[in-house]
Parts: C-alpha cells; sequence; structure tokens
C-alpha cells in the first residue's frame, strides 16, 4: 500500500484507484498487502472496494475487507519477551501492535505524528506490554537517530546527505573511499536508516 496505491503524506489519487475500479468491474479480483496494522487498512480497502482477505502485517494477519480476523501468526510468548528486554537493556522504548490496538510508553516522541497519519488512529499509552505478551503482532522501533543510506557505489556518494560528518575521517558527501560512517546524522526520508541503538553507539 505505502509507496504503491497511496503516496508520501498517505493520500490515494485518481491514477492507482482507477485500474482497481475497472478491474472490479470486470470481476479480477484484488487484494491489498501492506506491514500496517487491519485497522490502518479497513478505509482504503473501504474506498477501493475489496472483497478478498487482505494480510496485514505482511502477512502476519489475514483478515476479510470488514477486519474481522481469519488467521493470525502471532510473536510467541518468549520470544516478545526476550525481544522486548532486549530492547530495555539498550534503553530503546519500542512500539507493539497487539490486540488491536498500537501500545508505547511515550506518546510525545517524534515519529508518532508520522504514524498516526499513516495508520489513521493513535496509540494507547502504556507503562509495560506484559498483559499482551501472549497477543503480539508486531513489535517496532521508530529511529530517534538517522543516518543515509551508504551509497552502493563508493565513485558516487550520494547527494541527500545532511549531517555533519565524524570529526575524524573524510566527509561522506565528497570522499570517494570514506573509512566509516557518522554514529549521529539525519537524512531525508528516502534514504534514512534506522541507527541500531546500542550501548556502545555503533552500529
Amino acid at each position: 500500500m505505502d509507496g504503491t496505491l497511496v503516496t508520501p503524506d498517505k493520500r490515494l489519487t485518481r491514477a492507482p484507484s482507477r485500474p482497481c475500479g475497472a478491474w472490479t468491474r470486470r470481476g479480477i479480483p484484488f487484494t491489498l498487502i501492506s506491514s500496517r496494522p487491519p485497522r490502518g487498512m479497513g478505509a482504503l480497502a473501504e474506498t477501493l472496494n475489496v472483497r478478498l482477505p487482505m494480510a496485514a502485517f505482511n502477512g502476519g494477519s489475514l483478515v476479510m475487507p470488514d477486519l474481522s480476523l481469519l488467521q493470525a501468526h502471532r510473536l510467541a510468548a518468549d520470544v516478545a519477551r526476550r525481544m522486548l528486554t532486549l530492547l530495555a537493556e539498550r534503553r530503546v522504548d519500542p512500539w507493539v501492535f497487539a490486540c488491536d490496538d498500537w501500545r508505547l510508553r511515550d506518546p510525545n516522541e517524534p515519529y508518532v505524528g508520522r504514524e498516526i497519519r499513516a495508520i489513521g488512529y493513535g496509540p494507547v499509552t502504556v507503562d509495560g506490554f506484559e498483559d499482551v505478551i501472549h497477543h503480539i503482532d508486531k513489535i517496532v522501533r521508530r529511529p530517534q537517530t538517522t543516518i543515509p543510506c551508504w551509497p552502493r557505489s563508493r565513485s558516487r556518494p550520494r547527494r541527500c546527505w545532511t549531517a555533519t560528518p565524524p570529526s575524524t575521517g573524510p566527509s561522506p558527501t565528497t570522499s570517494t573511499s570514506p573509512t566509516r560512517r557518522p554514529t549521529r546524522a539525519t537524512a531525508c526520508g528516502r534514504c534514512a536508516r534506522t541507527l541500531a541503538s546500542t550501548s556502545s553507539g555503533r552500529w
């Protein structure tokens, strides 16, 4: 859905919706697949008149267009608990999707507004996740810090760098053979990747 049917600001335009309507009139079946939770797909499914089961969480849940659940492949409780513990040890505050809710501890995080625009509803602020540990569909962490994608060809560095280069080593905006990536940087959304948050601050 995102990056295909909808624009970066999460709007459905006529260009992709027109062929979907034509398929429906001709009896050609189509459906939606997304990393979004089911609730984040409902409005688009209704607009496009989707009639087949849809895949939410990239296939983790199969739902009907009315969002009734057909099948869910959730994280095992011990796996989810280990992941949450691992993130807590590294001072990373996760977002948890469980029981048809988006749960987090800090509703003032910088990426919360962007996620609300994407999925169409807001989070539930909680103190922890143990009460839903057996029902977790997805654990995700939006980055507090991002760095640009490293150029595939080092002879042609990307131009989207907006970061201050490391204090040692050549600048990634000009060097053709950079030695390392900066530990703190920002970049355009298209080329941003999550900076792995570890106690050492390294990749």
